[in-house]
């Protein structure tokens, strides 16, 4: 078999600065699309929190209000507001309404894609407490020889006490799906890049990959 980065280094130069944009231009969708949409987002609810509260405030300070206040009570309730929407989401008509919802965008062929790749990462980015994965690594799977990215959600010791991790092997280019493996603890290598990485490597289908990633099992 060929070697794909040997195959690349031969690439004529027009095909390379082809492969060249197209990465990165994925790779700076994968960061604007969702900032993008999520500054657009909240600039609206503030300016229409100002634009409502203006009013009242005014009546209450006789018509003249402070600008630190008008600023200071939109982000409160912006915060109120964004803690309601949550708490709709959890409820059962919630969750009804945003699967409808994302079935909507899901047949969308460029939405999809854009809105998958939003989603997964944001979740990720929130994952900050126990439940989130510790750390990336690379494991021989599924054939020897092979490398895949899995990323390890805890430990478990046999009677013996010998450590064996527990890692999920996600696919691609969705992966909120995989293979959960227990390995010993021997077979497994760190990645040496991050979580918020290895998902874009994943979403992306290795079309965004870390400078920093190198795929040797030492």
């Amino acid at each position: 078999m060929s070697n794909p980065d040997t195959n690349i280094k031969t690439l004529p130069l027009r095909k390379k600065i082809i492969q060249h944009v197209r990465k990165n231009i994925v790779s700076g969708l994968l960061i604007l699309v969702p900032a993008g949409i999520t500054f657009i987002a909240l600039r609206f609810l503030f300016s229409l929190a100002g634009k409502l509260l203006e009013p009242l405030l005014k009546i209450s300070y006789n018509g003249k209000v402070p600008e630190f206040l008008i600023i200071s009570v939109s982000l409160l309730v912006l915060v109120i507001f964004t803690y309601l929407i949550g708490f709709f989401v959890s409820m059962v008509i919630g969750k009804r309404l945003v699967t409808f919802g994302e079935k909507i965008l899901l047949r969308v062929p460029i939405l999809r894609s854009i809105y998958s790749a939003s989603k997964q990462a944001v979740e990720v980015f929130l994952a900050r407490n126990e439940k989130s994965f510790q750390s990336v690594v690379l494991i021989e799977f599924p054939l020897a020889g092979s490398r895949s990215l899995g990323f390890v959600s805890g430990t478990i010791k046999d009677d013996k006490g010998n450590i064996f991790y527990k890692v999920f092997v996600p696919t691609t280019p969705n992966p909120t799906s995989g293979f959960l493996l227990i390995i010993r603890e021997k077979d497994v290598h760190p990645a040496g890049i991050s979580v918020e990485d290895a998902i874009k490597m994943i979403v992306s289908g290795g079309l965004v990959t870390p400078p920093n990633f190198r795929p040797e099992i030492k």
